[in-house]
């Protein structure tokens, strides 16, 4: 991020105009995507709610700061803002492969890493739907 002023101006200034925009609708709820990018780097896997937050960059920490304006709307307001924390599966060159968008390219009979991948799919969008039963 080459400019974090930018970066708060996109990610925190229009998540609270969204929350907002919400609240004054009579939105019921607000889904609110977070990233792993948030814990930094961690100091065990896999990461739960109880792993200490610590952003590395200005997109981390603007993410944490939608979370805590989340946690705002939802006591403030009553208006419930769950965050949810979108992993990544990572390829043998420990580069990301971001799980939605990359599912269908790999042959549904791909072997493990095909496997891998769709269980990490699943697993977020369980996660997903999880959430708006709250």
């Amino acid at each position: 991020m080459l400019d974090p002023q930018e970066c708060f101006e996109t990610n925190v200034g229009r998540t609270v105009r969204l929350l907002e925009a919400a609240r004054q609708a009579g939105v019921r709820k607000v889904v609110l995507s977070s990233s792993t990018a948030v814990y930094g780097n961690p100091d065990h896997f896999p990461t739960d709610e109880e792993t200490p937050l610590r952003p590395l960059s200005p997109y981390a920490l603007s993410k944490q700061v939608n979370e805590l304006y989340g946690r705002l709307y939802t006591q403030t307001f009553k208006l419930p803002v769950p965050p949810c924390v979108i992993s990544t599966y990572m390829d043998h060159g420990q580069r990301p492969i971001l799980p939605m968008r990359r599912l269908f390219r790999f042959h549904p009979a791909g072997g493990a890493r095909a496997r891998q991948l769709r269980s990490t799919v699943t697993a977020n969008k369980a996660a997903i739907l999880s959430l708006s039963r709250i």
